[in-house]
């Protein structure tokens, strides 16, 4: 389940990135859909006999920068597992 959260984490950064400012300036769409300072946290999940056990978080956050000139979103993911099961599979990754 840990590694899916790693795919969810690219995943949704990836779909992020289609949102940045430079398409924006190109079709002169407005982002609606969220905007900097926006933070999401989520938790992880085992199933195990038919039991889902809670085993982390994954959190999303995101800021307005600005890159070659131009503003963009930063989305910044981050995924972690509850210290019980830092003895099984410890994770701390960050996007």
């Amino acid at each position: 389940m840990i590694h899916y959260t790693k795919f969810l984490v690219l995943f949704t950064a990836l779909l992020c990135l289609s949102f940045t400012s430079k398409y924006n300036d190109v079709c002169n769409i407005r982002n609606k859909a969220f905007s900097a300072g926006e933070v999401i946290t989520m938790k992880v999940y085992y199933t195990t006999l038919g039991m889902y056990v809670a085993a982390g978080e994954a959190t999303f956050k995101t800021t307005l920068e600005r890159f070659n000139g131009k503003p963009v979103y930063h989305f910044v993911g981050q995924g972690k597992t509850y210290s019980f099961f830092d003895n099984f599979f410890k994770v701390r990754d960050k996007y």
